[in-house]
Order: structure tokens, then sequence, then C-alpha cells
């Protein structure tokens, strides 16, 4: 579950996203006015009404505002803002179909599988469709000059597990907004926690940058202050500290995190039972084909 924090992160950030004016009150209230689309009256077209929202994220703090609205993982309004990102295209779904070639599996299957694994047999194939987030970024790191860098992630939405890569394991792979009619797998991870986690390691990547873009910022800052000292030499008035604050702001370095859009993918898994030709219990052979991945799961209990 997603901490009271997290989800009043996400939301603030879903609000900027709107561009619905916000006001943080407190940590324990913001308030908001959005726009609210009411369905069409017959052949009518949608009625728009402006409403403004008093949020709160904690149970506790309900009787102290009321008429709020609560934000807690699987709540209405909560759920309604990530349907809305999902309409402005900020959030997307996505597939990636997967035709069942038996020879196939087992051939890639196999060719994963460590040298030393025990003789088996193939048994009761199944082809699931399991969720990740994939998450677009733009890390921009800001003086007097600037430098973008793209950054994606991928986080698989059942066992939490990062994937770097999966941005560039898609590629030579079709995705389509029409989702499988069967086997998709539950998400173990909400939205709001998946795109935090993103997010955290989005900032994590903008911290492991090399910093000399910060140190050259500074050697320039200090030469323009250098000037300015000797043009106003000792009538170091209010004139000349404003223009120390100005070309600070000029050099100051920053970094700023934007998230571009995201998008939830179901991609296909194939599950095997392995039989062992010794007797004996084998793990499950879980085949990922995007980013041609294989884990062994242990059957537990």
């Amino acid at each position: 579950m997603p901490k009271n924090e997290e989800i009043r992160s996400f939301v603030l950030r879903t609000l900027k996203t709107f561009g619905a004016p916000a006001q943080e009150i407190s940590e324990e209230l913001v308030m908001a006015q959005v726009t609210v689309e009411h369905p069409p009256f017959i052949f009518g077209p949608p009625r728009l009404e402006t409403v403004n929202l008093n949020l709160v994220f904690d149970p506790d703090h309900i009787p102290k505002y009321p008429g709020a609205e609560l934000m807690i993982s699987g709540s209405y309004r909560l759920n309604w803002m990530i349907e809305g990102l999902r309409k402005r295209g900020r959030i997307t779904l996505g597939a990636v179909h997967y035709e069942t070639n038996l020879r196939r599996w087992q051939r890639e299957i196999q060719r994963l599988l460590p040298e030393d694994f025990p003789y088996f047999f193939f048994h009761k194939p199944v082809l699931l469709y399991r969720p990740f987030i994939l998450a677009n970024f733009i890390i921009s790191n800001q003086t007097d000059e600037r430098h973008d860098y793209a950054y994606s992630i991928g986080l698989d939405l059942v066992t939490g597990d990062y994937r770097p890569e999966l941005h560039q394991d898609l590629h030579g792979y079709t995705v389509t907004q029409r989702l499988p009619a069967h086997g998709l797998r539950e998400e173990a991870i909400s939205i709001v926690d998946a795109v935090s986690a993103c997010r955290d390691m989005a900032e994590a990547k903008a911290s492991s940058y090399d910093q000399v873009w910060a140190t050259e910022a500074k050697s320039r800052f200090e030469e323009e202050l250098v000037f300015l000292q000797r043009y106003y030499e000792s009538d170091m008035d209010e004139g000349f500290r404003a223009r120390v604050e100005e070309i600070y702001s000029k050099f100051r370095p920053r970094t700023i995190l934007r998230w571009i859009n995201l998008a939830v993918l179901y991609l296909p898994e194939v599950n095997y039972t392995l039989q062992s030709l010794h007797g004996g219990t084998l793990p499950t052979a879980v085949y990922l084909p995007v980013g041609n991945r294989l884990q062994l799961i242990e059957e537990t209990g």
C-alpha cells in the first residue's frame, strides 16, 4: 500500500498536470479546483462543471474537515485522477501479443537454463500476460546552460523488480492498445506506488550524473563576480548586491525532473511445469520473451 505522503505527492503532481489550481493548506489538507465532465443527456454535449475539492490523505483526519474527500489507494477520487491521466495520454495502456508456438517456447527456455540443469520434459504450458509500467522522464541540468537527458525505467507490477532496460527490450515488438482477451495477471503494486518508485529511480539517476556541469558553472559565476567587483570597486551598494543575486540566479546549478508519460504494458510470460526424468521436484519455468529472461520459481508450501 502506498504511504500517505506518496499519495499526496502523486495528487499534487496530477493536479499540476491537469492545470488545476491547488493550495496546500497544511500537511493534512489540500484544496483544489477541478473541472468534472458529466455524461451527455440523450444527444446533448457533455456538461462541464467546476468543483472545489478538499482532499485529505489520512482517515483519521476526515472528522476534522467535514465534506473532505479521502485520498487513499482504491478511493473514488484517486481512481478518477488516474483515469484522467489515462485520457490525457499521460498514461497509456497496451500489450505485446505472443503467438502460441510450443517448439519455439521450449527452444528459447532451454537456451536460458543452466548447463547442469537436470534432465526433464516440458509439461502444462500456460501463456499469461504480466503488467509492467514504463515511465519516461526528462532530466534537465540547468545553469546558464541547459542539458536535457531522456531517462526511461520499467517496473514489474507483479514482483516489484525494476527493469531499467525495458524500453530497449521493446524494440522489435509491436505494442497495441488491444488487450488480450484472457490471461491478464492482476497488479500487485498500485500505479501510485509504481509512479513513486519510478520517480525515486529517476532522482537517483539524476544524482549519479557527473557534477562537472555544476563545477564549471561555479567557475563561470566566480569569473563574472570578479568582473563585477572590479566594476563597482569600493562602491558595493544595493545595486552591487542586486547584480550579485542576479548572476547567482543565472549560474545556480539545479536539476529539474519532468515526467513525460508512462505506459501500463501487459507483456507475455510463458509458464511451464518441468517434470524430472529421474524423479524429484523441479522449479516452474517462467519465460519472459520481451527481454529474453527466464525465472525459475521454486515450489513453496
